[in-house]
């Protein structure tokens, strides 16, 4: 799998991240977890972080959020970014799994 890293942009340590995704321990569901060291958002902005049009980056459009956002929660998901204590956010989605599935 080939990922473009252009949300951020660090200075003095590597640029990373890290995709996971498991069993979610509430209900029958699948969580994910994007984790990044980038340069992060400041705690403002996690209100505005999902807003359309709203971006951190100089030429940014302010799509990509909003948008899994508006796919993830008509489907009974959930979307989070909560800052890592170092450096960078973690984005998260829960997803259900469907009625008479099981994961």
């Amino acid at each position: 799998m080939r990922i473009r890293v252009e949300a951020y942009d660090v200075a003095g340590r590597r640029r990373e991240l890290t995709i996971g995704a498991h069993r979610h321990e509430v209900g029958a569901g699948v969580q994910v977890a994007m984790e990044n060291a980038g340069v992060g958002f400041e705690q403002v902005s996690i209100e505005r972080l999902f807003q359309a049009l709203y971006t951190t980056k100089p030429d940014g459009l302010g799509m990509g959020p909003s948008i899994g956002r508006s796919i993830i929660l008509p489907h009974g998901g959930c979307l989070g970014a909560p800052p890592n204590a170092g450096y960078g956010a973690t984005f998260q989605l829960i997803l259900a799994a469907s009625k008479g599935h099981r994961l």
